[in-house]
């Protein structure tokens, strides 16, 4: 008997329920999304491509994906998606690369003493938003830089996010402590939002400061839920449920969404185990 495992990869259309595959080689993990939804930022896993994690762009319209980086992941894509950001977790020169989607050169920053986890964009695509542990092997906080490479301002210590910052760049949603919280950028006490359950993941803000996708998963779907953070209301937005549920194993990539919710890009896998019979054996 032998297991077999691949992560694939789609796409769908908010209200509708037939996903669009996407899947590139045999491991996708973590795409991330332009804002109209056309690129969809990914790294392959599987190491087909050569010795290193590979991280690609591909359009949605299915033409072949492009490699743009390497030796690392892809951790977003800017608004435009002219730009990706690369990390490697464990680099112990503590880089985060700035990867052209098109032609150009790639920029690389460093800072001594900050070990960058992941980064995602601000709508600007000039500030940057940081996961890091400083110095390495300390907790993990959130942090504000530039694509200039500014030394990062720490912004929430021990906090994890991935809804990134909201669209006007004033406030981040992070998880602390088992709650999650709304951070002014400019400082202050955090305000828990309370109304959000220890399942519900945020994932991205909406068009405006007022509203945030979040996510659950499930063993066999992923459900999308709209909160309106003024008036602390849920409402259900969209539940995905991979076309392959043969072996499907649940998901631990947080939802790629545009910020209109139209687009939505995903990662899930699947698990068999192949049992092999043989004729004629004594």
């Amino acid at each position: 008997m032998a297991e077999q495992a691949r992560v694939s990869m789609a796409v769908i259309e908010h209200g509708t329920s037939e996903e669009k595959d996407m899947t590139w080689l045999d491991f996708a993990y973590n795409p991330r999304l332009s804002a109209d939804g056309s690129e969809i930022l990914f790294t392959d896993q599987t190491g087909q491509g050569g010795p290193q994690y590979n991280v690609y762009v591909r359009k949605r319209d299915g033409s072949p994906a492009v490699r743009i980086g390497e030796n690392g992941f892809g951790s977003d894509i800017t608004e435009d998606g002219r730009f990706a950001l690369v990390v490697k977790a464990d680099d112990p020169q503590m880089r985060v690369q700035i990867v052209p989607v098109g032609p150009g050169e790639k920029s690389v920053l460093h800072w001594d003493g900050v070990q960058p986890i992941w980064a995602e964009w601000f709508q600007d695509g000039e500030h940057i938003l940081l996961a890091a542990s400083s110095p390495p092997g300390h907790p993990v906080g959130l942090y504000v830089t530039d694509r200039k490479g500014a030394q990062p301002k720490v912004i929430a210590e021990g906090g994890l996010g991935r809804a990134g910052p909201s669209p006007d760049g004033a406030w981040i949603i992070y998880q602390h402590g088992g709650k999650t919280l709304l951070q002014q950028m400019a400082g202050g006490d955090p305000k828990e939002l309370a109304n959000i359950s220890a399942t519900q993941i945020p994932i991205a803000w909406g068009t405006d400061a007022e509203h945030l996708f979040m996510q659950e998963n499930h063993q066999n779907e992923i459900r999308i839920a709209k909160l309106d953070l003024k008036t602390g209301k849920i409402e259900p937005w969209q539940v995905i449920k991979p076309k392959d549920q043969i072996g499907l194993r649940a998901n631990n990539n947080p939802v790629a969404i545009t910020p209109d919710g139209i687009w939505m890009a995903y990662a899930y896998g699947n698990e068999l185990d192949q049992l092999y019979v043989s004729d004629g054996l004594k």
